[in-house]
């Protein structure tokens, strides 16, 4: 996976990293009769530019459908430098989606940092529809 930064207007904002960035993710889920596992974990490498370090990143997740359309999520994720203490995050987070078709995903969560390197906490919030896209199955 290659992630490239859009330009330097959101740089400037702290919204997204300079340059380019090389992730290597690895997942592993298992699907049980009534919940389903999820471990991940990963590594992102900046490419050309040497102030931004190597990051390691591990999380576990667990969900299960609620009703037919409806099911609910928790997870815990770390990532922390290869090389330094500095920037840790530890955190944890909680979401729920919905069904809204064949083709879209209306969904929720919220987390909250449980240990960070600057010992502030954070909350995240999110919402959104994903769309599913997928080739025209009657040709």
């Amino acid at each position: 996976q290659l992630e490239f930064g859009t330009g330097s207007t959101l740089d400037d904002k702290g919204v997204a990293d300079p340059g380019q960035t090389y992730i290597f993710p690895v997942l592993v889920s298992k699907q049980f009769h009534y919940v389903t596992l999820v471990f991940n974990g990963g590594v992102e490498t900046p490419i050309n530019d040497p102030d931004r370090v190597t990051i390691g990143t591990f999380g576990a997740a667990i969900g299960m459908a609620i009703r037919r359309h409806f099911a609910m999520m928790g997870e815990v994720r770390f990532e922390s430098p290869f090389h330094t203490r500095d920037e840790r995050i530890l955190l944890w987070n909680a979401g729920v989606l919905r069904s809204l078709g064949h083709y879209a995903v209306l969904y929720g969560n919220v987390g909250r940092s449980m240990w960070t390197s600057d010992d502030e906490p954070h909350w995240f919030l999110g919402v959104g529809v994903k769309v599913l896209i997928a080739p025209d199955r009657d040709r």
